[in-house]
């Protein structure tokens, strides 16, 4: 997969477009029904051991102000508890831009903050939640064309929940964030830089990103940069992964580095457990059909295997003579236990909803847990659960619920 089309699908996992603009408290969320969904020999699910244990994920509907009239904005969630998250709207003028924020996942909405940044073009404002704090944001205003050549990016940082922010130098486009004790680690992509070059990099900086330096292992490929990372929760040690399938741990800030054995693909799944200084590690290995999870709970250097749900969905333009298509079920997310959620499109449950699955550590088992309004977005550090259902580029709902263990 190319760095841009990863670019898109970390985005696409972090941050979801959002049609609000305004400021005003919010009516409390109701819930949503939902239902069980039943596996049965016919099932369009399958693939794996599947038991029903009767936990149900519940959801409640996020309320957006009523008094907002519609525009563009996005909506970051917090990792660290899942109560906090922002909605950055374009404002009045040219270039402004307003931060809302809730502390309470969604039943109340506050202004937190504003900026005003000069762009080339109109931009579309992103926000990039810390991993570990819930006062530090940056904020991504982009605009161009990837594959063109002609994307641009401003990055702001903010060290105090979005209610005052500062412009980083030159056009850099912020990846992730997380902060720790004396300064932040963060992935900064300079779509000004030739393509060719080393254009995504690590940095560490003590300054809120208005200087910073970069950290990478002397031996990593020269064509080669991270695009995703974990930093512990006391700050010891940073677990980062690149586009070329390598996964690196440095406990001291990049002066050394070591290499962490994986399978042939690129890590997007991990948490830190709690009560230990161990990362799990998953995977997922396969192709259009099947699918098999690798995870590893000590750095690589044992390694569990599970196979991985699949969906069986009506197919139209697979060729004369065939109906019907499977897919394997996309790993969505990790819960804080690192059980492995996965939400399968394609096949509605009877209420409606997209069936959600859960696979706790070491098993070989999916475990049944309800259903969805939407594929699962975020899962937070503390439980709680956030989705977001769009029609096109139109958002139709905004949900929270509470993992069922």
């Amino acid at each position: 997969m190319g760095r841009s089309c990863v670019r898109c699908l970390c985005a696409a996992l972090a941050f979801v477009a959002l049609i609000v603009a305004g400021c005003a408290s919010a009516p409390r969320p109701s819930a949503v029904a939902t239902r069980t969904p039943v596996i049965t020999p016919t099932s369009p699910i399958g693939g794996a051991n599947v038991q029903q244990t009767g936990d149900t994920i519940t959801w409640k509907t996020v309320a957006i102000p009523a008094d907002v009239s519609l525009g563009s904005a996005s909506v970051t969630v917090s990792p660290v508890d899942g109560h906090d998250a922002w909605l950055c709207l374009p404002g009045s003028s040219a270039g402004s831009f307003t931060i809302l924020a809730t502390r309470d996942v969604g039943a109340t909405w506050q202004r937190a903050g504003t900026f005003t940044a000069a762009t080339s073009e109109p931009a579309r404002c992103t926000l990039i939640a810390d991993q570990a704090s819930t006062h530090m944001l940056m904020a991504d205003l982009s605009w161009g064309c990837g594959e063109c050549g002609t994307l641009r990016d401003v990055a702001l940082s903010s060290a105090d929940g979005g209610g005052h922010w500062r412009r980083l130098a030159g056009y850099l486009g912020p990846q992730e964030i997380a902060s720790f004790s004396g300064g932040a680690v963060a992935i900064l992509h300079d779509t000004a830089a030739n393509p060719s070059s080393n254009s995504i990099n690590l940095v560490v900086s003590a300054d809120g990103f208005q200087t910073w330096r970069a950290i990478r292992p002397a031996t990593l490929a020269t064509n080669d940069s991270f695009f995703r990372f974990w930093l512990a929760p006391d700050g010891s040690t940073l677990i980062a992964a690149s586009y070329n399938n390598s996964l690196w741990r440095t406990t001291d800030l990049g002066a050394t580095w070591t290499q962490i054995p994986t399978p042939a693909e690129q890590t997007s799944l991990g948490v830190w457990l709690r009560g230990s200084d161990n990362i799990y590690l998953c995977w997922g290995i396969g192709d259009s059909t099947s699918m098999r999870i690798q995870c590893s709970r000590d750095f690589g250097a044992h390694m569990t295997l599970a196979q991985a749900l699949t969906s069986t969905s009506a197919c139209y333009k697979c060729g004369v003579g065939v109906t019907s298509q499977t897919t394997p079920c996309q790993l969505s997310s990790m819960a804080p236990d690192g059980s492995l959620l996965t939400t399968c499109t394609g096949v509605a449950t009877p209420d409606g909803g997209i069936p959600v699955f859960r696979l706790p550590p070491g098993s070989a088992v999916w475990q049944q847990i309800g259903s969805a309004p939407c594929a699962i977005s975020l899962v937070s550090a503390t439980g709680p659960v956030w989705c977001v259902a769009t029609d096109g580029d139109q958002v139709t709902g905004i949900y929270t619920a509470q993992l069922p263990f």
